[in-house]
């Protein structure tokens, strides 16, 4: 391997290379899109390794899609059985699934060759305490809690310099604290700091001093100041890191009778507005929302629960509908369809949690709502 060091991982010495490394430098720092948006670029050239497709899919495993991290969890298993991390992993997923019997056998294979293994002993005295099922169990915390930590790896060069530099700083910050405490000194107020991308989606005096248009079609029609207010409250939204509320924001300003020049600047915002996971996701949308101006919507992430039905499953693609509110089987908030552009294992039978992309799709007199799935697991009752 290019640039391999040597590791403690699951346990052993290994060699890593360094995409692998810094794949789980992102995930330790819970970056999994990052993460696994480096792994997924290089999944080629990692074909007989185990260690890929077990970071991998504990990426996906511990952003929340659990469906994405079975496979390749397995086949880590495959081409390595002897590793706890995989084996431990798997343990775990067939908990969440119900399927005690298939986690017991894993955990005691960890135990046949690590018989101290910590988590493992934790797992089997979990099934031993809640008589081999899962429904004493009122969310997913527990479960979560077995799923076995990314490996340790150094700090990068970029960061040693930088612990380095605030234990320096942290000295002058004594003797500095001291003298302002006395009055000696002053500091001065620090501003928070601007996202990459608000510099490049301002407006210029031009375009504040004419942001209504009169051409093309629009759904939402704005006063210059509702254009500027809403622009502003956008790139604010934007800069408190809370994307999809900003992403509602600048639709708005796309879907209205903005100048070009205006919605032009929005689309620049948007370009650097970054993805979540099922973690990170801060404003969350519901069905009704979403339905009632789904334009505004498009491209937000939204996190919906419900049940699966009329599956499609293929090699590449994965589509069903989403019955959203209905994970409980009491009542309906409304269908979605859901496609995920590569294969997921969705469970029919068991209430899921889906984290998706709004698309807005015209039929006819109405809009459909469809979900370009990002992630998916299933919800323990």
């Amino acid at each position: 391997m290019p640039g391999a060091k040597t590791f403690v991982f699951c346990g052993k010495m290994e060699t890593m290379d360094r995409i692998l490394v810094k794949a789980v430098r992102l995930a330790r720092r819970r970056h999994y899109a990052r993460a696994i948006k480096l792994l997924e670029a290089e999944v080629f050239s990692y074909g007989d390794s185990w260690q890929f497709p077990y970071v991998l899919g504990l990426c996906y495993l511990k952003s929340g899609n659990a469906g994405s991290a079975f496979p390749l969890l397995r086949r880590a298993v495959e081409k390595d059985g002897e590793k706890a991390g995989p084996l431990l992993a798997l343990a775990a997923l067939h908990m969440r699934r119900g399927e005690s019997a298939k986690a017991i056998s894993f955990y005691l294979r960890v135990k046949d060759f690590d018989a101290g293994n910590r988590t493992a002993r934790r797992g089997l005295k979990m099934l031993e305490q809640y008589g081999g099922t899962l429904t004493a169990w009122k969310n997913e915390k527990k479960i979560a809690g077995l799923y076995p930590s990314f490996p340790s790896v150094p700090m990068s060069l970029k960061t040693v310099a930088l612990a380095l530099l605030l234990t320096a700083l942290a000295g002058l910050g004594y003797g500095a604290v001291t003298l302002f405490k006395r009055g000696v000194i002053r500091l001065p107020r620090i501003e928070r700091p601007s996202r990459d991308g608000l510099e490049a989606a301002s407006l210029t005096a031009e375009e504040k001093n004419a942001p209504a248009g009169t051409e093309g079609t629009f759904r939402f029609v704005l006063t210059n100041k509702e254009i500027l207010d809403t622009f502003d409250k956008g790139r604010t939204l934007f800069n408190r890191r809370r994307d999809e509320a900003a992403r509602v924001e600048m639709n708005r300003i796309l879907e209205s009778n903005a100048t070009g020049a205006v919605k032009n600047k929005a689309r620049i915002l948007l370009s650097y507005m970054e993805d979540s996971d099922f973690a990170s996701l801060k404003d969350r949308f519901n069905f009704a929302e979403v339905e009632a101006e789904p334009y505004l919507y498009r491209d937000c992430m939204v996190i919906w629960r419900g049940m699966a039905a009329n599956l499609e499953a293929g090699d590449t693609e994965t589509a069903f509908n989403l019955l959203v509110g209905y994970e409980t089987k009491s009542r309906l908030e409304g269908m979605a369809k859901v496609r995920f552009d590569y294969a997921v294992l969705v469970n029919t039978e068991r209430p899921l949690e889906v984290l998706g992309r709004v698309t807005p799709i015209p039929n006819g007199s109405r809009t459909d709502i469809e979900l370009r799935g990002v992630a998916i697991h299933e919800i323990m009752e």
